[in-house]
């Protein structure tokens, strides 16, 4: 297979793209026009078309790349009649359906905790303000499970706590130890950072409102902006490695918010 071939489009073809393209904001058509085009032209070498038509886009739209422009996607297309089906949410009860939930989890055992069941400390953080909403009622219920189980189980609600914005100082950039990690003086360096630090397991919930994290927990973890550039506050006392598990809901199928849930995994 030639990879340096470039397969024409057919007319329908490239109407189609324009109608698209049309989703997306138009200072970066132009970047979404050439991705599309890349990929489409790769599947059209794999299947040895010379042509790329309308067949050959919709079957390019359903591979990993656009995973999580769909919705724009396939929206589009059936807001303009070109295929069918009810891509978007019309009126208030567009929504009131029994949800879907999905799960990852990793390809090999997990090495067992070394700690007895009840010397293990399980740190629920709950982002979302709503009490009792869907991403508390999940968390919730793994901290259910971790408690009957017999580990030691906590919740924090930082939607609802005292913890403000990360100014960008760099004083964490400092050999600073905890609570002086941070010179912000809040519920953070009150005692969270202290709770986060001696929790064994992490189990971190959050809502997806526009496309990614909400505030409360972009902010949370601006605040380990130290942390991230390599200081360190704090000194493992066990050479154990932290286990931690993300709970995040939107109102979507489930590959609209899997680059969010990645970040975090990654975080």
């Amino acid at each position: 297979m030639d990879l340096k071939k470039t397969v024409p489009f057919t007319p329908d073809a490239e109407e189609l793209i324009a109608k698209v393209l049309e989703s997306w904001p138009q200072i970066i058509r132009n970047l979404w026009d050439g991705r599309i085009r890349e990929i489409c032209n790769l599947v059209a070498l794999s299947k040895g078309e010379e042509k790329i038509s309308k067949e050959i886009i919709m079957e390019s739209f359903n591979t990993w790349p656009f995973a999580n422009h769909k919705f724009r996607i396939f929206g589009t297309l059936a807001d303009k009649g070109m295929i069918s089906g009810d891509f978007r949410n019309k009126g208030p009860q567009a929504n009131v359906t029994l949800p879907n939930t999905g799960n990852w989890s990793v390809s090999k055992p997990v090495e067992k905790l070394k700690k007895k069941i009840e010397e293990v400390k399980v740190l629920g953080i709950l982002s979302s303000p709503r009490e009792k909403g869907n991403t508390d009622i999940l968390l919730s219920e793994i901290l259910r499970g971790a408690k009957d189980k017999g580990a030691d189980v906590e919740k924090v609600s930082i939607g609802r706590m005292n913890i403000q914005f990360c100014t960008g100082c760099e004083a964490c950039k400092q050999e600073k130890k905890l609570p002086d990690f941070c010179v912000i003086k809040d519920d953070l360096t009150a005692g969270l950072y202290q709770k986060f630090l001696d929790a064994d397991i992490y189990v971190i919930g959050f809502p997806i409102y526009t496309g990614r994290e909400n505030a409360a927990l972009s902010n949370f973890f601006d605040r380990f902006y130290g942390v991230g550039i390599g200081r360190f506050p704090w000194e493992w006392k066990e050479e154990e490695k932290k286990r931690g598990a993300l709970v995040a809901t939107w109102g979507s199928p489930s590959f609209f918010f899997e680059k969010a849930v990645e970040n975090y995994c990654d975080l």
